[in-house]
């Protein structure tokens, strides 16, 4: 009855004999004085040791018996009947009677609280529903019933006074004498966890907090997530009632937002996660670029090696065509002398911005041996490669001014153009080359997707 905890018989009396001995004593003393030790949790009545006749095997019995007793009635009583009798006999300790006095010489320093007042009923007005709370009080207009917590509460009965209170317009807030990482009973952390992890506290010590503040102070205690899966020890703090954040549709009052601040980590996480796949999937292309770039170079080198010397290394191609079948795709011929000469030779000397291959000095020359005829209908298949070359590596002007001295590629243009405007197209080509193009010559790629950017609609 000190403390208002419900403990087992075997606790209780312990494994030692001259122990249980002194305890018989000290429990008749309490009934004699009226202040019993110990009461049965289920009734209310205080209780003795007793033991066995025929063997050192002690258990209590009640001091005495008015039928009232679940345990000698068989059960007659209610579920709901017995949850009554064993919450408000734990509600007579000591410890409780204590409880409830501290928290009211609290709030009375609290200029926010008013209308303080223990066990009074709080009907509804509806459906004559009722509960009795430790305390209630209105802070700032908002009623408040105060539960002291001690013995093991019925998860079923947190909830209805939950729900009662939440249907009444008011919070529920329960307060406990102790609350540690220890064997804390279930029904604490039931509390505790619909509370957004937060607990609270009331002691001598808090009460003197509280006269010394004009507030209503508090020990809370609340957990903070490390992480989005682990959370630190229990941590605690002296604590304004004005601190807390209230939130009662989900009736919570609690002083550290424990869910919120894990939500951020999970957010922060998760980006983090995010951020670390951006720059594993950019490390990964910019490897893959550097390898491709790689193989581009040296497919160059093995087919500038053709164009100038007339020279292969057969060994050394079948290698590299073996690396593009498995890397890009299989475009590359069997010999370089099967790749396309006169396109691959202009790109190349638009991108060098000289003539490459040819015995030329100037780069307009080689724009002549793409659009070698006059007013002829058939066109080159590979002109429009010529087209973004230009484009691409940036050698219009440069044409331009090569061309002034004698005019023929302007006219040539002009030629081309209406060529197209009556129909002409050019041949086909095989797909496998215009990806070999696409692949030696990746600027001309990138032409194509800005102009694709740029007719999406908006």
């Amino acid at each position: 009855m000190a403390t208002g905890e419900i403990i087992g018989t075997h606790w209780a009396v312990g494994n030692e004999y001259d122990y249980a001995i002194q305890l018989r004593t000290k429990l008749r003393e309490g009934i004699i004085d009226g202040s019993p030790l110990y009461t049965c949790p289920d009734c209310g009545v205080p209780v003795y040791l007793n033991c066995m006749a025929h063997e050192r095997r002690f258990y209590f019995r009640h001091s005495y018996e008015d039928g009232s007793c679940p345990i000698e009635t068989r059960n007659a009583l209610s579920q709901d009947e017995m949850n009554a009798i064993r919450y408000n006999g734990a509600k007579e300790s000591r410890l409780h009677l204590a409880m409830k006095d501290w928290i009211c010489r609290s709030l009375r320093e609290d200029q926010d609280f008013s209308d303080i007042f223990p066990e009074q009923i709080v009907k509804n007005k509806l459906t004559g529903k009722w509960r009795k709370p430790d305390v209630q009080a209105k802070y700032r207009g908002l009623p408040i019933a105060f539960e002291v917590q001690l013995s093991s509460t019925y998860s079923n009965v947190i909830a209805e006074r939950r729900q009662f209170y939440l249907e009444e317009g008011g919070l529920l807030f329960w307060v406990f004498s102790k609350f540690d990482e220890g064997m804390r009973k279930l029904t604490q952390d039931d509390v505790f966890y619909n509370n957004n992890q937060n607990a609270f506290l009331v002691a001598p010590e808090t009460v003197e907090a509280s006269a010394q503040n004009r507030e209503f102070m508090m020990q809370c205690i609340w957990r903070e997530p490390t992480s989005a899966v682990e959370v630190s020890d229990l941590r605690q703090q002296l604590v304004r009632f004005s601190e807390l954040t209230i939130d009662q549709p989900c009736q919570q009052a609690y002083f550290y937002d424990f869910y919120g601040e894990r939500e951020k980590i999970r957010e922060s996480e998760a980006e983090s996660l995010r951020l670390l796949e951006v720059m594993r999937a950019e490390d990964i292309e910019r490897r893959r670029q550097k390898y491709l770039n790689e193989l581009r170079a040296r497919f160059i080198f093995a087919w500038e090696t053709w164009v100038l010397y007339r020279r292969c290394h057969v060994d050394e191609w079948q290698e590299l065509r073996n690396e593009f079948d498995s890397s890009v795709s299989r475009i590359l011929p069997e010999h370089p002398s099967l790749i396309p000469d006169p396109i691959f030779k202009a790109l190349y000397s638009l991108k060098v911005g000289e003539p490459f291959g040819w015995n030329y000095k100037k780069l307009v020359q080689v724009a002549h041996m793409m659009l070698p005829g006059n007013d002829r209908d058939d066109i080159d298949p590979y002109l429009d490669f010529f087209w973004k070359g230009i484009e691409a590596y940036g050698r219009t002007e440069q044409i331009k001014q090569e061309d002034l001295e004698t005019g023929k590629w302007k006219r040539k243009i002009e030629l081309h153009r209406d060529a197209v405007g009556r129909g002409a197209k050019p041949q086909s080509v095989d797909p496998l080359c215009n990806e070999l193009i696409n692949f030696v010559f990746p600027e001309l790629a990138a032409i194509d997707a800005t102009k694709k950017k740029q007719k999406a609609p908006r």
